[in-house]
């Protein structure tokens, strides 16, 4: 039995009909304007994704360079954005497909519109993937080695034989139509195809990327895009997704979904396969194409003539060619409910009651009643039966673990930004309305008479007064707490988006007594031998700031930490530093709802003599991740690989002290004891806190769990030194190995329970990927119980002569 009849696709009223998402290379400037203008569904769509977005996408639409939405960076969420607006005009007449599918990465938008995942987590996909890209399209452009690309060819399968058996490096990475192809490979030897296809008068077009997508080389971004899938909340598709891959459908469960969706970076597009798969075993004869134009019905056209296409997009004539293509699928009956052809023009008119109508008079608000919708949904209570004095947690069972997803619903049912802080202080219904800006207007009646008052002996719940919300709470140390932050938010500031905190932060040797050590301390080193930032403290920074912003919420980790230098310190100089921490809407990774907060960290540029420079540069990004403190046993890091106990010291001391010698570290900064390789890429070293901190009831916040992760990039670093060989005693060898790599990437870094923990902890060290551009690792912290403390996953060391990767976020 065909997976299309497990999800019982054939019908008997119409022919069979497919979704086809479209992929890159199509997008033209206003490219779905007059959607958004024009029909209320599919601007209904774009609010939705613009609301989670931390950028302006809908300011794509007014762009008028080619140039600019054709980047990899802003192509990929435009042409997202688009297609789910049309999707969503046509699913409101209540469209019935028998399959989705999608070309290239159209494919993972037509899991989104098969129910896999919702268009939120989509989106998140599109703009982690669209990062990813863009930085790999950096690193090929700097790279001295020889460089990809791709090569359109328009013949048979004869002709690409033939190629391929004079240039075996060549690559089919698209197989479009029996006469369309695009091979992948070395950019010289696609170069030399063409020549050959010139002579003998075969069309050959170098495509204009710097990539070989879908080619063997993009392997490096397997690993860590299996992570984030497979973080994200998916769900089993309601209808059957065809895989580019394997010209089969999709397997049902989320890791399997992970997977197809990562094959598909280095593995042919079957397109033409596909094709004949939906014609010849499903019965599918009609395809709808989504997308700015009619690319893939041209191709289905030249495999299979007899089938019907589609378009959903025309350029020039969005609204015009929606309405006809919705019209059309009426009558083939794919869809049940009648377009209005009459809806042509004009903005939908807002939510709510419609201007011809009187709204009827009512004791409750519109507001009010959405929002006891939303709480009865929660709760599991019919919203007649609340009343505003009823108490959240002893009435309504509702636990501040459920608040993340009810604030979810209230922030995109009501329009409203929540910061959650705001709630510290809340215990009623009426309390929580209030909050929320709800006019709660007169209490609803029946449930003020239905329901006597509620007796009991307990003490009403009393919000915390003006001075603890202030921190002006006292201490039982004198000495410096670690807990202490390092981020002063900026004063009279008014962001100009919600949930937005911009501050400073400073650095320096005499106010930091332990970075005077960090580095500097050899005459080996250069720039005049001066200690440079640790990458801890610019962590420590950014961490801070997503805590000021939340101070309810706990910190669970940080996804895609990029580093970009390591400044200098020289004596007497403070290093300013700004931070911008921005929050986007709750979102499930993990199994837990998460905030997700992207941070920038920039430093202030100082001249060789001394003088402060009024341009900034980044130094470190990243995107905290927050959870609720109730869900902090729940987010615990899973461990990379089983915790291994090899009861042996490593190499002597001897070589560590020569690292640390060559390195130029000094004693709060010597965090390793013993360091042993073990087989298969497998190191281990033990983690050494060379002070114990000062901090009440030894709650060091999240500086003890960042002095683990410096311990593990100095592991990496020794790894990076052992690589090929066994250095000697002394610093030569290490600073010729370590000068020629640095500290890229760390794609997560998962924080564990590490308060109050005590004794000896141990470095598990796993290299994941090593070329001669990039070395991988995975990482984890365990204590003597075996606990997990600490899980990074890629951290990554690329070439010192690397370009940094990119950076969206804006200091100004």
């Amino acid at each position: 039995m065909h997976t299309s009849d497990q999800h019982n696709i054939h019908k008997d009223t119409a022919p069979l009909l497919a979704v086809m998402c479209c992929g890159l290379g199509s997008v033209w400037p206003g490219m779905g304007r007059e959607l958004y203008d024009n029909l209320p569904a599919a601007r209904a769509a774009m609010d939705r994704i613009a609301a989670v977005a931390d950028w302006d996408v809908l300011a794509l639409m007014d762009e008028t360079e080619i140039e600019i939405i054709s980047q990899s960076r802003w192509q990929l969420p435009y042409l997202f954005v688009l297609e789910y607006a049309q999707w969503s005009q046509i699913a409101s007449l209540e469209i019935a497909p028998s399959i989705m599918c999608g070309h290239s990465l159209g494919e993972m938008i037509a899991l989104c519109f098969a129910g896999a995942y919702e268009p939120e987590v989509a989106w998140e996909m599109m703009e982690t993937r669209a990062r990813q890209m863009v930085n790999l399209e950096i690193e090929a452009a700097n790279e001295a080695g020889s460089k990809t690309g791709m090569l359109s060819v328009h013949a048979g399968m004869d002709v690409i034989d033939d190629l391929r058996q004079s240039l075996p490096s060549l690559y089919i990475s698209n197989y479009n139509t029996p006469r369309q192809f695009i091979l992948s490979g070395p950019r010289d030897v696609l170069l030399e195809a063409r020549k050959i296809l010139r002579v003998r008068k075969i069309p050959a077009i170098v495509l204009n990327v710097a990539l070989a997508f879908h080619h063997p080389s993009m392997r490096v971004l397997r690993e860590p895009a299996l992570y984030w899938l497979n973080a994200f909340e998916m769900r089993r598709p309601h209808l059957p997704v065809l895989s580019d891959v394997t010209a089969d459908f999709y397997p049902q469960d989320q890791s399997s979904i992970s997977r197809y969706i990562a094959d598909l970076d280095e593995n042919s597009v079957r397109w033409t396969e596909g094709v004949r798969v939906m014609w010849d075993r499903e019965g599918i004869r009609h395809f709808l194409e989504l997308g700015p134009q009619d690319i893939l019905c041209g191709l289905v056209d030249a495999i299979e003539p007899q089938a019907l296409c589609m378009p959903a997009g025309r350029r020039g004539k969005e609204a015009e060619e929606m309405l006809r293509v919705c019209a059309q699928l009426y009558s083939l009956g794919h869809v049940k409910r009648k377009p209005d052809i009459g809806q042509t023009a004009g903005r939908p008119e807002s939510r709510g009651t419609p201007a011809a109508t009187a709204p009827k008079h009512s004791v409750i608000s519109e507001s009010l009643k959405d929002f006891l919708e939303i709480l009865a949904k929660a709760c599991g209570r019919p919203a007649d039966e609340l009343g505003l004095e009823m108490d959240l947690r002893y009435d309504l069972a509702l636990r501040s673990s459920r608040f993340p997803a009810l604030i979810l619903e209230a922030e995109q049912r009501l329009g409203l930004a929540i910061n959650f802080e705001k709630l510290l202080g809340v215990s009623t219904v009426g309390d929580l309305a209030r909050v929320l800006g709800v006019d709660c207007g007169e209490v609803h009646e029946k449930a003020q008479t239905a329901r006597p008052a509620r007796k009991n002996n307990r003490q009403p719940t009393l919000a915390p007064p003006d001075s603890c919300r202030r921190g002006a709470f006292v201490r039982d140390f004198a000495e410096q707490p670690e807990i202490s932050t390092l981020v002063f938010p900026d004063e009279q500031s008014t962001p100009s988006v919600a949930g937005t905190l911009r501050g400073a932060c400073h650095f320096s040797r005499f106010a930091d007594c332990a970075l005077s050590t960090h580095g500097g301390m050899t005459q080996n080193t250069v720039n005049e031998h001066l200690p440079h930032l640790p990458v801890s403290r610019a962590m420590q920074a950014v961490v801070d700031g997503a805590r000021l912003l939340f101070p309810s919420l706990v910190v669970s980790g940080i996804a895609d930490m990029r580093m970009y230098q390591q400044p200098f310190l020289p004596p007497g100089i403070t290093r300013e530093c700004r931070l911008v921490v921005k929050a986007r809407p709750w979102l499930r990774l993990d199994r837990v709802m998460t905030r997700v907060c992207p941070a920038e960290l920039y430093v202030r540029g100082v001249t060789a003599d001394g003088r402060r420079e009024n341009a900034y540069a980044h130094l470190l990004g990243g995107a905290v991740w927050m959870i609720a403190s109730e869900s902090a046993t729940d987010s615990a890091p899973s461990p990379f690989s089983p915790v291994i106990d090899i009861d042996r010291d490593g190499e002597g001391s001897g070589v560590l002290a020569s690292f640390y010698g060559a390195l130029g570290l000094g004693a709060p900064w010597r965090l390793l004891h013993g360091f042993a390789v073990l087989p298969d890429d497998g190191y281990q070293a033990l983690f050494l806190r060379p002070e114990v901190p000062i901090a009440q009831n030894m709650d060091t916040g999240y500086t003890d769990i960042l002095y683990m992760f410096e311990g593990i990039v100095q592991a990496a670093q020794l790894a990076v030194v052992f690589r090929g060989f066994a250095p000697a005693e002394n610093g030569s060898a290490t600073l010729d190995a370590l000068s020629r790599w640095r500290l890229g990437v760390a794609r997560f870094v998962r924080f564990g329970e590490f308060a109050g923990t005590r004794g000896k902890r141990r470095i598990q060290l796993q290299k994941t990927w090593d070329d001669e551009t990039l070395l991988r690792f995975n990482a984890q912290v365990t204590d003597e119980r075996n606990k997990v403390l600490l899980v990074v996953h890629n951290l990554e060391f690329v070439q010192r002569v690397a370009a940094y990767p990119a950076c969206d976020a804006d200091l100004m």
